[in-house]
């Protein structure tokens, strides 16, 4: 894994959670990233409320993040989040 960060090139897997407002979405994503190896989904939330909390609570490597949803405006705005996880790279879909 050349391009990953440092702390992603010890790692055999790369823990990510899915935040999506649509559960069908969010299922589609998890197989997506579950049929490759190297990928593992530990959490998923509805909304950017739920995102903060499993971020802080999972420790995730990588974030999927949906921004058309409901309460993404708090998430966005909030300090906090890049500020607890500041090495966690986010994909905005």
């Amino acid at each position: 894994m050349r391009c990953a960060p440092a702390h992603l090139q010890e790692r055999s897997i790369v823990y990510c959670v899915i935040v999506d407002d649509q559960a069908v979405v969010r299922a589609a994503v998890r197989d997506l990233f579950e049929s490759h190896s190297g990928f593992e989904v530990c959490g998923e939330a509805e909304n950017g409320v739920e995102a903060i909390v499993k971020a802080r609570e999972l420790k995730p490597d990588l974030v999927i993040l949906d921004l058309s949803m409901p309460l993404m405006k708090w998430f966005r705005g909030s300090k906090d989040s890049a500020g607890d996880l500041p090495d966690v790279p986010v994909f905005f879909s």
